[in-house]
């Protein structure tokens, strides 16, 4: 059942992401970062961070003609040089460049993927940038924030993080607790023996997703129990983009 759940909400958020992802107004909003105060969350709660991602996605860019996205992806290479670019795969109607850049000192590893596809009489490229972290350092964090400051400000941005926990309470309790945290009220959830999964919608963030019956999500929790005795807690605004 949760993995319908995850599958659907992933295609609706990173395939649509531009259709549907919308600024509200709330006068509860936190202007630190988001990745900031989820990972302060978690630091308060007990939950060591194990990893984190950003996942930043431009809106689909039109052009006339195949020569000048041709020409456009050049620039995007040519400004991002200190990548190792692939060359481009053809995936059905789809065509994929991918760019990786490793970053031993921070832990940190980085990936720019440029989608462009025909589309009537033109084509439309996809630029998202993937930037995924192990371990937490809030220092070295600010360093990616001040890269990619330009992206983060015009573009929809989701950040997840995982951790590890030791249970007080049941799941269903802890994951209430993190809840309240962060002010959420609850939208749809799942519950199961070794598994929680909650949307919610919080007011520390404009970012959000539009749901049914004007409601609307932007905060994300999953709990799952281990073999070893760790539960494996998962965060994301506006959802999680990694499997949990």
């Amino acid at each position: 059942m949760y993995q319908k759940f995850i599958y659907t909400i992933l295609l609706v958020a990173i395939i649509s992401v531009s259709n549907i992802l919308h600024t509200g107004a709330s006068q509860h909003i936190d202007t630190k970062n988001e990745l900031l105060q989820m990972t302060d969350v978690a630091n308060e709660q007990g939950i060591k961070i194990k990893s984190w991602s950003m996942y930043v996605k431009q809106p689909m860019t039109e052009y006339q003609k195949v020569k000048d996205v041709k020409k456009r992806i050049e620039e995007i290479k040519e400004e991002y040089n200190e990548f190792s670019w692939s060359k481009q795969e053809n995936k059905g109607d789809n065509y994929i460049i991918t760019g990786k850049r490793n970053l031993p000192s921070l832990n940190v590893k980085e990936k720019i993927l440029l989608i462009y596809l025909p589309s009537g009489n033109q084509y439309k490229l996809s630029v998202n940038y993937d930037v995924k972290g192990v371990g937490w350092d809030s220092k070295d964090f600010e360093g990616i924030l001040k890269r990619y400051q330009t992206e983060i400000k015009q573009f929809s941005v989701f950040y997840t993080i995982k951790g590890h926990t030791g249970l007080k309470s049941n799941l269903e309790k802890e994951t209430n607790n993190l809840l309240k945290e962060f002010s959420g009220q609850a939208i749809e959830h799942i519950n199961e023996p070794d598994f929680m999964s909650v949307s919610a919608s919080t007011g520390r963030w404009e970012n959000n997703i539009p749901l049914e019956d004007e409601k609307f999500m932007n905060l994300h929790i999953a709990y799952r129990n281990s073999n070893n005795g760790l539960t494996t807690v998962t965060i994301g605004t506006p959802i999680i983009t990694s499997e949990y």
